[in-house]
């Protein structure tokens, strides 16, 4: 038994004022054929659970093209690149394969086509044709799209947020589709769309009331002996007719079964839409929630610019109101703005530096921040070993140079690649312990918990204007299908 496998994953921020470019994709992850197997065995992400269950059940893995990338809108130019690099691989096999299980991410948009995983797929099933099976998993922000999941055997998500279970889905679809090939089920597949768009703010699956629904679907699916249920939470800040939640549900006894309960399912968590209402705490607001909590060290993330949503990264209205508050034991970590880092590798560790610091993508995540004689504390190559399990421990990562700039009482270390933080390995990179700190501010929603909430005394949440705000109104939908909660209200 042959399976190809491939990988194409970006989530798309329409409101973006940048635009992905394919060098972009090439500083996270652009391999093909062998180079995938060799990075990916033993690793936390989805091709790796494919492949631990690949070799478990005896299964030949024919590898394809790997890519991923955040940002703003996918340029054509990019895009073409990548559709191209993974359907002449397919091609290449066809003929040899017995099903392929793809790593899509659900929420990927190019400057002319809105839905990329269903152009993709539409482009690999005229190489299969209709009957090959076609097993994907997918991020769980993916706005899923009915003709999409049309084009699929199955489909398989992350159930957790922070997402410390692709591995899990990886493994999920893998062992589906061999047990498809094999002929053991039949799998069929029920879609329904839920009129809501879920801010990633409050919508971790270790909290309320996503880990409720979480543990409710997880339940329903074992008592209706079903093969899985996905609930995409959809990614609200992409404006196009698609956006929003869904839900999925993979059975094997019968399509009607599957229908049945997939407008259960969609119904339960309908009724639970209020439930993801979220506050809008100003930067001084949080400010002045974190420096009421006792103990240290206490986390502020600054959703509404969340690199791993898309966001430039160099918004500076949190970091703007702690060099005015200029409190004791606050550090930074970490804007982004490389023209800064080599503005401060010139002038050298010991030397003090001046110049504009983030602001620099668009007008909406603040204006850049006039600095001037900073002390430059060190500068980095930005290579550590993870300590998350998003993107699973011990895993070599890079943010680019870094530098660590000090101003009054404010650490503040600068990047050169977006990026959310998700643990203290870039903070300890840069010399800076943050038990020993009473405010640690980070740009993140959620990913950043899965360490953070272990060793932080607190953690508040900042979100003023941003491209990744909970505030929704703030944004300007254009394309959205309408009615849609909580834009309208029901």
């Amino acid at each position: 038994m042959k399976i190809f496998i491939s990988q194409f994953g970006h989530e798309t921020n329409t409101f973006a004022a940048d635009r992905t470019v394919e060098d972009r994709f090439h500083q996270y992850q652009w391999r093909f054929g062998q180079e995938i197997l060799d990075a990916s065995r033993g690793g936390n992400d989805y091709l790796s659970g494919m492949l631990a269950v690949a070799d478990e059940m005896g299964a030949e893995i024919v590898p394809g093209f790997a890519t991923f990338n955040v940002g703003g809108l996918i340029t054509d130019e990019a895009y073409s690149t990548i559709k191209r690099n993974i359907v002449e691989s397919l091609s290449n096999v066809v003929a040899d394969i017995d099903g392929i299980c793809l790593s899509l991410h659900g929420a990927a948009v190019s400057e002319s086509i809105d839905d990329l995983e269903l152009d993709l797929l539409k482009a690999i099933r005229e190489i299969t044709g209709p009957d090959m099976p076609i097993m994907a998993t997918f991020d769980l922000h993916g706005n899923i799209s009915a003709d999409m999941v049309s084009l699929l055997t199955g489909v398989y998500n992350v159930k957790e947020y922070p997402h410390i279970d692709c591995a899990q889905a990886g493994k999920t679809a893998m062992s589906v589709l061999i047990r498809t090939i094999r002929g053991e089920i039949s799998p069929c597949v029920a879609y329904r769309r839920i009129p809501m768009l879920v801010p990633c703010a409050t919508a971790s699956t270790f909290q309320e009331p996503a880990k409720g629904i979480k543990e409710y679907l997880k339940a329903y699916t074992e008592e209706h002996k079903l093969l899985g249920v996905s609930f995409f939470h959809g990614f609200p800040y992409a404006d196009l007719p698609i956006a929003g939640a869904s839900v999925i549900v993979n059975a094997e006894a019968s399509q009607d079964q599957a229908e049945k309960a997939a407008d259960e399912l969609a119904a339960y968590i309908w009724d639970k839409r209020h439930a993801f209402d979220a506050d809008y705490l100003s930067v001084s607001e949080a400010m002045d929630q974190a420096l009421a909590i006792e103990g240290k060290p206490v986390v502020i993330n600054e959703t509404s610019d969340n690199p791993g949503g898309g966001t430039p990264a160099d918004g500076t209205h949190l970091l703007r109101e702690m060099l005015k508050r200029d409190i004791p034991g606050s550090c930074f970590g970490f804007i982004y703005d490389p023209e800064f880092v080599e503005l401060a590798e010139k002038t050298g560790v010991g030397g003090r530096v001046s110049g504009l610091l983030g602001g620099k993508t668009d007008k909406i995540h603040g204006d850049p921040i006039e600095v001037k004689d900073a002390y430059v504390k060190l500068i980095t190559d930005g290579t550590y070993f993870t300590a998350n399990a998003v993107q699973g421990y011990g895993v070599k990562f890079s943010i680019g140079k870094t530098a660590r700039i000090v101003i009054g009482n404010v650490d503040i270390i600068v990047g050169s690649m977006r990026f959310q933080t998700m643990d203290d390995r870039i903070f300890l990179l840069n010399g800076i312990n943050i038990a020993d700190y009473k405010i640690v501010a980070l740009k993140s929603s959620q990913h950043f918990r899965a360490f953070f909430e272990k060793v932080s005394a607190g953690i508040v949440t900042a979100d003023p204007p941003g491209i990744h705000t909970a505030n929704f109104s703030q944004l300007n939908y254009r394309k959205l299908k309408h009615p849609i909660y909580p834009l309208d209200k029901s």
